[in-house]
């Protein structure tokens, strides 16, 4: 949404958005002050940043905007002051985005994140989140376990380290490979319990998409994905006893 006021805070332009923000006619909004067309309210929790503006500051905020008809929005703003040619401000454009619904699914996110990892906390298998640059995001207490630390010094653990030398090649190679075809894959190699006994673990690991579907954010094991929105995969392993080395 993009609008224009001059000095004395008066709309001389709004696009089609503002005005169906505001629900009423562009004809109805263009020649009148903000504070009329926001109200009392809004205005009074803007007005310091409309004067600011108005000093040639460029102002960026995010404010709720209680709207008559939808109810309480969560607004952010951009006020670009606008220069003459005497170096003085003669008005400022105003860049308004409606980030309710964004807000919302965030939070939703963020919920299923933290309810993911308090289930995580108790299965009984391994379980991880590899992030796109291939650290880990997160570790659950049987990944710990294995490893015999706690789960900030797994996560920030190279789990590289722990894998058998003889499969390391092999298994970066499945991975690979495995991340590529953009499919659920499995993995089965040897790694190093807290013991010092290696086990065979076999792994399913699997994609999780960004808003895009073809740029996973990340998998299980390592992502090829130059994306880091969204950090993923919750790998569930189960090992068997291996040769002992």
């Amino acid at each position: 949404m993009v609008a224009y006021c001059d000095a004395n805070q008066v709309y001389r332009f709004c696009n089609s958005g503002i005005a169906n923000w505001f629900g009423r006619p562009r004809s109805s909004i263009l020649g009148r002050s903000i504070r009329e067309v926001m109200g009392e309210q809004a205005y009074a929790v803007r007005r310091g940043a409309i004067e600011a503006a108005l000093e040639g500051e460029r102002q960026w905020f995010a404010a709720i905007f209680d709207h008559p008809t939808r109810g309480q929005r969560t607004v952010q703003s951009e006020y670009v002051p606008h220069v003459g040619k005497d170096g003085k401000v003669v008005g400022f454009a105003l860049l308004v985005q409606d980030l309710t619904e964004q807000r919302a699914a965030d939070a939703a996110a963020r919920e299923s994140e933290t309810r993911f990892r308090r289930i995580a906390d108790f299965a009984p298998v391994i379980m991880w989140v590899t992030r796109a640059d291939r650290t880990r995001e997160f570790v659950n207490r049987a990944y710990a376990d294995f490893m015999g630390c706690t789960q900030d010094e797994a996560r920030d653990a190279n789990w590289l380290a722990f894998i058998h030398p003889d499969d390391v090649d092999r298994l970066t190679r499945e991975s690979l490979a495995g991340e590529a075809s953009l499919q659920t894959f499995t993995l089965e190699g040897r790694y190093k319990r807290a013991d010092g006994e290696w086990r065979w673990l076999r792994s399913v690991s699997s994609p999780r998409f960004g808003p895009r579907r073809n740029s996973p954010a990340s998998s299980a094991r390592r992502s090829t994905s130059r994306s880091r929105k969204r950090p993923s995969l919750n790998f569930a392993a189960r090992w068997r006893r291996g040769p002992g080395r």
